[in-house]
């Protein structure tokens, strides 16, 4: 760092990627409460799981994917809302931009509890690599030993300006989906 305004620089960078977290943590907490609203259940309270603190994983420090995991009438399944942040470089050609995820996954007669909930919004885009465009798409896993089933949207991180686009874009066709197929839930 030659230029005396490169450290300067560099801490407001680490501070605008702070308040950007901010940003993202307040979308994710707006959904949580309209979520339960509607009579979902908050299945866990971490934000994000799997990052690192330790100085052979600097790659870690920093979450690739935030999310919201809530139960339904039916054990195996969850819905989630979710902001995929970032992913590794090979999926650099599907995850062109921040996007928020958003859906379900049925994990069959695993229970939820014992499964990595930190991949099933990635995997919209790692295995369906399917784009941001706000339509709703299934992915089936059937070659693992515990076959799921996930059917979830991407919409662009930045298409989400406040509340009103989070629930036009996001709560109202994830309620839809989710009341369509567990109706039991509050209006």
């Amino acid at each position: 760092m030659d230029n005396p305004d490169d450290g300067k620089n560099l801490i407001q960078m680490l501070r605008d990627v702070r308040k950007y977290f901010g940003e993202v943590a307040k979308l994710l907490g707006v959904a949580e409460s309209s979520l339960e609203e509607h009579g979902l259940e908050l299945a866990e309270k971490s934000a994000y799981k799997y990052g690192s603190a330790l100085l052979s994983y600097p790659g870690d420090w920093l979450p690739y994917v935030v999310i919201r995991m809530f139960k339904v009438s039916q054990p195996g399944v969850r819905v989630f809302v979710s902001a995929i942040l970032d992913l590794y470089p090979e999926y650099d050609a599907v995850l062109t931009q921040p996007i928020v995820c958003s859906g379900w996954i049925d994990f069959g007669d695993q229970n939820p509890e014992d499964v990595t909930t930190y991949w099933v919004p990635s995997s919209h885009v790692r295995i369906g690599h399917h784009p941001a465009d706000g339509k709703w798409y299934t992915t089936r896993n059937t070659e693992s030993k515990h076959p799921i089933e996930l059917r979830a949207f991407g919409v662009p991180l930045t298409s989400i300006l406040g509340e009103p686009q989070l629930q036009s874009l996001v709560l109202q066709p994830l309620l839809k989906e989710v009341e369509s197929r567990w109706p039991r839930l509050q209006g």
